[in-house]
């Protein structure tokens, strides 16, 4: 079935017209001739799949194709013959040809892969100025299909985002590996007051408690407050494997939303309190900076590659504003925020009760967090004032938020052990501080927050 360009004959791309039902059915049995082999081809187009002139069909430059070709590889074949036949014959001849050649019940698992990104590059592109032809497809198919549900699949390209978040996470590794080679970590713990550790790990505890009642506070519904304590535990191990400023939220619209919140009004509350939290975080770094006083912000300088980073990101959102098309995109991520969560809080304002809670909490979320950091600090023996700490954690946590890596790891323990360093604190006693920090507020509630997780999931709440 397999040959190359000198054959005889008309390629599906050079047809003058559509072809008919019975050039049709020769491609489908070629196609299947060749999977019965183990082969597959990988690389349907219009211009590769040629009819000859003696009736037969030949498939060209087979060079993207495997041998001993899996159960996987055989079906993305089919759905890309699928999907370039759809787009020369229309979806309703290419399914029923499909149907008749390879089955309904086989087409099952086909179905799920009749997406964009799983298709041949320039039938890609046909189908963007075709974008009716692809659920159209998928509709016909699923209607033929046998009753039961068509299983999920879900298929991504490397992404430019995928690629920074790797490079961002080898490079904070690197930097983050050379400094944990001068701790030990078994001599940081057996060598720490075990009184200040229990003041850090109840204070720990408690930011759960904060970040319960600041969610509660946003939320005009009425919710489980030991349940909504359960999912920020539970966000405790999505942002092991996320960003911190994305497995959470995601995570908490999902718990409204399984709680009778509408997917609107979910989105709203999460916009809202993320919202208000950069603004107080915003507000509390001016206030403590202030109170620190000039000599001491002067000496708290960060690290010179966060300049760098800084002016990186500088550039970037000034090169996005330049471009038509950059502010078409930023217009077209914040309105619908911005359009979602102002609406939200004219509604809190008029629960002074309910918009206090959400401010209290957030406040209290922030206190806990920098109270844990001090007392880490004390368990070491050193001393920091409370005002410097401050401004090292609310530093030190906005550029973790701002990092790719999952739960900012890497980056926020940079940021503060920079940041205790040029508060005082030698190299060696600000890096412990900072783990200690990070073994209380990071590692140790993952384990909890899994067991959240799962029995929320049981109880149908996530």
């Amino acid at each position: 079935a397999l040959a190359h360009d000198h054959c005889a004959g008309t390629t599906l791309a050079d047809l003058a017209s559509p072809p008919d039902d019975a050039q049709l059915h020769r491609v489908w049995e070629t196609v299947l001739r060749m999977h019965t082999h183990g082969v597959t081809h990988r690389a349907l187009t219009a211009d590769r799949i040629l009819l000859t002139h003696g009736g037969g069909g030949v498939l060209l430059d087979p060079a993207n194709g495997d041998v001993a070709a899996s159960d996987l590889q055989r079906r993305l074949d089919l759905a890309q013959l699928l999907a370039e036949l759809a787009l020369l014959v229309g979806a309703e001849r290419a399914a029923r040809i499909a149907i008749e050649e390879v089955g309904a019940a086989k087409l099952v698992a086909v179905l799920p892969l009749l997406q964009p990104v799983a298709l041949y590059r320039t039938t890609r592109a046909a189908l963007r100025g075709q974008r009716e032809v692809l659920p159209d497809l998928r509709a016909r198919l699923a209607a033929a299909a046998p009753a039961g549900e068509v299983p999920p699949v879900r298929l991504e390209r490397v992404r430019p985002r995928t690629l920074v978040s790797l490079v961002a996470g080898v490079a904070v590794a690197y930097v983050l590996a050379g400094q944990l080679a001068r701790v030990d970590i078994a001599a940081l713990i057996r060598h720490s007051d075990p009184r200040w550790i229990a003041l850090a790990l109840v204070l720990s505890a408690l930011t759960y408690a904060a970040a319960a009642t600041s969610l509660t506070g946003f939320v005009l519904e009425r919710l489980k407050f030991v349940r909504t304590l359960l999912a920020q535990l539970a966000a405790s191990f999505v942002t092991l494997v996320t960003p911190v400023a994305v497995g959470g939220a995601a995570l908490n619209i999902r718990y409204l939303q399984r709680n009778g919140v509408s997917p609107a009004k979910a989105t709203a509350s999460v916009g809202a309190a993320q919202v208000i939290a950069f603004v107080l975080h915003m507000l509390l770094l001016v206030i403590f900076a202030a109170i620190t006083g000039a000599a001491q912000i002067h000496s708290l300088r960060p690290p010179v590659w966060v300049y760098y980073v800084l002016a990186g990101l500088v550039v970037l959102v000034l090169a996005a504003i330049a471009v038509p098309r950059g502010r078409r995109l930023l217009r077209a991520r914040l309105v619908p925020t911005l359009g979602q969560v102002l609406p939200r809080l004219l509604e809190l304002a008029q629960s002074p009760r309910r918009l206090a809670a959400g401010l209290g909490g957030a406040l209290a979320l922030t206190a806990a967090y920098v109270l844990c950091l001090e007392a880490c600090v004390h368990a070491l023996g050193a001393t920091v004032p409370i005002t410097a700490v401050a401004v090292v954690y609310l530093t030190g946590s906005a550029l973790g938020s701002a990092a790719p890596t999952p739960g900012g790891l890497g980056a926020v323990e940079v940021a503060l052990s920079a940041g205790l360093t040029a508060a005082g604190l030698d190299n060696g006693t600000a890096l412990s501080s900072v783990l200690l920090f990070r073994l209380l507020t990071f590692w140790l509630p993952v384990p909890v927050g899994w067991f959240a997780f799962t029995h929320l999931q049981r109880k149908q709440a996530l």
